[in-house]
């Protein structure tokens, strides 16, 4: 009797405990799975070898979990040509090719990369990663013991797993792959590998969205709206075979003096992915291509203004919502604000703090209050893992939610499940430095564009204060659009789209982004004469040197200025 009245109070304390969480955690900075990491973090866990069932268990989890919370499904297959869906049995053919965790681990990237969504993708493993998540569900995963631990087991397993392959290979000066990064509808190479800025022409006689369509890659898996043709962010091909199953390549590549070269190298999918995977977590071979790698890089902490006087035009270069000292960069912005002519660039911007812009950047324009509401959807469904702390996230973060059937979204879904609707208001912080008046400003985007950086666009879009040119973004702004989750076996974390996001046109936002007013495409052969000046002291974002090599630039320059 003693015993079950100890079991009880134990019980009744928990209940306490909880309780207390859930009234009084969103007022507080103090958080349970913060307590929970503290005392169960065990810097000694060991990730073990998984078998083939555990794998699949793993592999099955994250498909379901995918499709059944993927309320695009039907978008991608008209967009991509297929759903993550429709590749099950190929992913269960690369599963029985997995060696190791490192190869498994290589799989579920891959799987992630083709959902098209700059959120989805393997959560860093390390300590900080695996506790300080900041997504829908979050607060679930951090309540579960050793989260730390766990990430940072997975570290060192992956480290060790990296740098073996690596010492393995690849122990020389020259890198042991060629990279090409998608820039505009082109491949493009650096001279770093021996290239000198060539472009990808043709691949084994077609065109390279061929090659990518009957092949793998984990790099993000991307729609070219302008070519209409699938595109990853980067391919990379080996040097020398690795195995006898590697397949030769012939690639034709063109120089920036207009001559063509045929090139033979490698496909391997897991030797190359491998190598990529050392990229991640070994740091011993840099992190790929950068398109503006070099002497005039830009860090995700700057910014750039230029200013030209003769037309009043001013351009502004924002690399980055995160990273940027948000109220040094307000009052650069405020001291241009009554310019005629106002371009900013968020090429290559891959999001960052949510209500970045709306507080930082915004304000320096105009004087009138950011008026803005944001809706989205989100299933009860399944993987739906958490209510408990949804209804405390979402309750402190958004205006309304209300419970809606199906049939009631404003779009058709596969799907018999009620949904969350949720509301959200935008709005400015401080105080508003800029001014209202007929003015032109372009905003330049390119399917890097993403998250944050998304939402910017599609609010001076809607709200018609900005022209926007170039190509479609990457999408994913204007509210939620992701959750985590937990492989039951290798303890894994990783993320996906979650919510419903529309953009403007009433289409996903993972698959079509923000589509431009103006498009424009990258003509790649003043991209490449500009890399070249650049090597022999071009300053790349002038005014002057953009309009010449810049073709987007060039385009929304001249319509503002001749305007």
């Amino acid at each position: 009797m003693n015993k079950i009245r100890s079991v009880l109070r134990v019980i009744f304390v928990v209940i306490i405990i909880f309780l207390i969480q859930f009234i009084f955690l969103p007022y507080r900075n103090i958080y349970l799975g913060d307590l929970i990491q503290r005392v169960t973090y065990d810097d000694g866990y060991e990730v073990s070898e998984l078998s083939k069932e555990q794998m699949k268990t793993d592999l099955d989890y994250m498909l379901d979990c995918i499709t059944s919370t993927t309320y695009y499904s039907d978008d991608m297959r008209e967009v991509f040509g297929y759903t993550v869906e429709d590749k099950r049995e190929h992913y269960y053919d690369l599963l029985d090719e997995c060696e190791n965790n490192g190869d498994f681990y290589i799989l579920l990237s891959l799987i992630l990369s083709e959902c098209g969504s700059p959120h989805a993708g393997m959560t860093y493993c390390n300590a900080s990663s695996y506790t300080g998540a900041n997504t829908f569900n979050a607060d679930i995963l951090n309540l579960m013991p050793n989260n730390g631990g766990i990430g940072d087991g997975w570290y060192n397993y992956l480290s060790e797993y990296a740098s073996e392959y690596y010492k393995r290979y690849y122990e020389s000066d020259l890198s042991p792959v060629y990279v090409f990064c998608h820039y505009g509808s082109d491949y493009v190479s650096t001279i770093q590998q021996g290239l000198d800025y060539c472009c990808i022409i043709e691949i084994n006689g077609s065109s390279p969205d061929e090659f990518i369509n009957s092949h793998d890659f984990t790099f993000l898996m991307q729609y070219d709206f302008i070519e209409n043709s699938l595109f990853r962010n980067y391919l990379y091909f080996l040097r020398n075979p690795a195995s006898e199953s590697s397949e030769e390549v012939e690639i034709t590549v063109k120089y920036t003096d207009g001559t063509l070269e045929t090139i033979t190298c490698y496909y391997d999918f897991w030797e190359t992915e491998r190598y990529v995977l050392a990229e991640q977590y070994i740091g011993e071979v840099g992190y790929g291509f950068d398109v503006n790698e070099g002497t005039e890089a830009i860090s995700e902490d700057e910014y750039i203004i230029e200013y030209e006087e003769e037309t009043d035009t001013v351009y502004i270069k924002l690399p980055s919502f995160e990273y940027i000292d948000g109220e040094t960069l307000k009052e650069s912005i405020s001291e241009y604000a009554d310019s005629d002519n106002i371009i900013m660039d968020v090429r290559e911007n891959p999001g960052g703090y949510v209500g970045f812009w709306e507080n930082y950047v915004y304000p320096a324009l105009y004087v009138a209050p950011l008026e803005n509401t944001c809706n989205s959807y989100i299933e009860i469904g399944d993987f739906y893992m958490n209510i408990f702390y949804g209804f405390r996230v979402t309750c402190s973060d958004y205006d309304s939610i209300e419970t809606l059937k199906a049939s009631q979204l404003p779009i058709s879904v596969n799907s018999s499940n009620k949904w969350y609707h949720l509301t959200q208001t935008q709005e400015a912080i401080g105080e508003y430095t800029g001014l209202n008046h007929d003015r032109d400003i372009a905003i330049l985007t390119d399917s890097i564009t993403c998250s944050c950086a998304d939402d910017f666009v599609n609010y001076f879009k809607t709200s018609n204060l900005a022209t926007i040119y170039g190509t479609n973004t990457c999408g994913e702004g204007t509210s939620i659009t992701f959750a985590q989750w937990r492989l039951p076996e290798s303890k894994l974390i990783f993320s996906c789209g979650y919510g419903i996001i529309l953009n403007d046109e009433g289409k996903s936002s993972s698959i079509y982004g923000t589509s431009p007013d103006v498009y424009v495409p990258v003509d790649i052969d003043l991209f490449q004469q500009s890399r070249v000046s650049r090597d022999n002291g071009l300053s790349l974002y002038s005014i002057e040197s953009m309009s010449q090599y810049d073709s987007v630039f060039i385009k929304a320059y001249n319509d503002i200025v001749n305007e």
